[in-house]
């Protein structure tokens, strides 16, 4: 299993933050997007692969099949996680620690979100969200946010009367 597992997103950050990153924690970055494509060269799968080395990997499965669809007036874009199983055994064989990669920048309203809530309650995995110092984009875990965020989400479903998912 992974000794550590993060998340981020790049929007706004430049690739060669993701190589520092990667390279400070000992990490491989773990693209999960359906897609490694983008309108911006840089973030496309071959400019990052050529970047990161040994530092890139993809996995598809933990991306969002959803992802095109916009947000509805009632609340976020839909998330289905292709197929978190499949995604869920790559990324924790892995020796190293691990950073789940997406363009979204929030992971209140990322398909990441769904995949750290996943793989706590499936395989009791704490995942860290990497927050980006505003000084040289060093990265500063903040602990399990996520978790306390989804938490704040469900009770606030709730208390509206919202079906939790």
């Amino acid at each position: 299993m992974t000794t550590q597992i993060y998340t981020m997103g790049y929007e706004g950050r430049k690739p060669a933050e993701l190589l520092r990153v990667a390279e400070q924690l000992d990490a491989t970055i773990v693209d999960i997007r359906l897609r490694a494509t983008s309108a911006h060269p840089q973030w496309r799968e071959g400019a990052l692969r050529e970047l990161l080395g040994d530092h890139y990997a993809r996995c598809a499965q933990l991306g969002n099949t959803r992802y095109r669809e916009p947000a509805g007036a009632d609340g976020p874009r839909p998330i289905e996680i292709a197929d978190f199983d499949a995604g869920a055994a790559y990324v924790l064989e892995n020796s190293c620690p691990v950073i789940l990669m997406c363009s979204c920048r929030q992971l209140t309203t990322c398909h990441r979100l769904s995949v750290v809530q996943l793989l706590w309650e499936r395989h009791r995995v704490e995942c860290r969200e990497l927050d980006w110092d505003e000084t040289g984009g060093a990265p500063k875990s903040v602990g399990i946010y996520w978790l306390e965020k989804w938490q704040d989400m469900q009770k606030m479903k709730a208390s509206s009367g919202e079906e939790i998912s």
